[in-house]
């Protein structure tokens, strides 16, 4: 199943978590699929720095904020945790990868703050970093005085947090995927197990449109034919010779004996050649039915010997017969 990260970065439960953490700390996050032109969402959006909104408002700017977000990912995987690093356009930035079963689907990011009041010698080397890009270095130099500063014990403190909130996204992410795993699974029983009913009685109809019922007799004849009347009635549920033969007031090795005698068969040779024979009318009337619903619309409970019954009768597999 695709991950789908925003589905729970977005839900209230977790909007109201990067609230607290906002509140708490002044800290904007954001989450980063770590592509190119991904998705990038910050909490609270409006909250998002002017500095760096200035920088990438140009594409070239852009790029250059996701190869740093990328190069702090690849520093805290390194470092199996949260990495504090310093992005291109000299803020301080704080990167969590986000894993699912072992796949990198994203990382959470926060910062875009400094840890000592600026200077003007520190914007110069910015300026100096920035200066093939088309910028307005007046506006973008009252944006960079005004970044957010926090002392870098404060920033530990923050991280610390943040590594708990990825740990919970991650921990409920696996909890959504099965969910929605179990979700999926039980609407696949549900509509296999309509599909067998809907089957069965047109099973049963298809039977019982050119029999009719005769009254009972006490005759061989009469009691082999009421046997293979009630067989081919009821193929498609579990029979047993003791069944019938108390159904027809006989002992089973009785019931055996007159079945055998009257037929050429016994009575599983018999149940099997009427649940074969409607096997083939199912895989030429309704070809799209997969071999295991065939096997257990006629009555058989494990497909395997089912494929083997048919192929032992019939001499090529069903799907050899069907065509498929």
């Amino acid at each position: 199943m695709k991950v789908n990260p925003l589905y729970l970065l977005t839900s209230p439960e977790i909007k109201e978590i990067f609230s607290l953490f906002h509140e708490l700390t002044g800290l904007v996050i954001s989450f980063t699929e770590l592509k190119e032109n991904g998705m990038l969402v910050f909490f609270p959006s409006e909250k998002k720095a002017k500095y760096c909104e200035l920088i990438q408002s140009i594409p070239e700017g852009k790029k250059r904020c996701y190869k740093s977000d990328l190069q702090g990912v690849k520093k805290a995987i390194q470092e199996q945790g949260p990495a504090i690093y310093r992005c291109h356009a000299g803020l301080i930035n704080v990167a969590i990868p986000l894993f699912y079963k072992e796949n990198l689907v994203g990382a959470i990011i926060t910062g875009q703050l400094l840890t000592e009041n600026p200077e003007e010698k520190d914007f110069s080397k910015i300026r100096e970093n920035l200066n093939s890009l088309p910028l307005d270095f007046k506006e973008l130099r009252e944006a960079y005085f005004s970044i957010q500063v926090i002392p870098r014990d404060k920033l530990f403190i923050a991280t610390r947090f943040l590594s708990l909130i990825a740990s919970y996204l991650v921990e409920k992410e696996n909890r959504f995927v099965l969910q929605e795993k179990l979700i999926r699974k039980q609407r696949q029983l549900l509509e296999e197990k309509r599909e067998l009913e809907k089957l069965r009685s047109q099973l049963r109809k298809y039977f019982t449109s050119f029999q009719t019922k005769e009254r009972f007799s006490s005759t061989p004849e009469r009691i082999i034919i009421r046997a293979k009347e009630f067989m081919d009635k009821n193929f498609n549920r579990p029979l047993s010779l003791k069944e019938i033969s108390q159904k027809l007031y006989l002992s089973p090795p009785y019931f055996s004996y007159l079945f055998k005698k009257h037929t050429g068969l016994t009575f599983t040779q018999y149940l099997r050649k009427v649940r074969i024979e409607a096997a083939k009318r199912l895989l030429m009337l309704q070809p799209h039915l997969s071999i295991k619903n065939i096997a257990f619309a006629v009555g058989f409970s494990d497909p395997d010997y089912f494929c083997k019954v048919f192929k032992r009768m019939e001499g090529i597999t069903p799907t050899q017969f069907s065509g498929r």
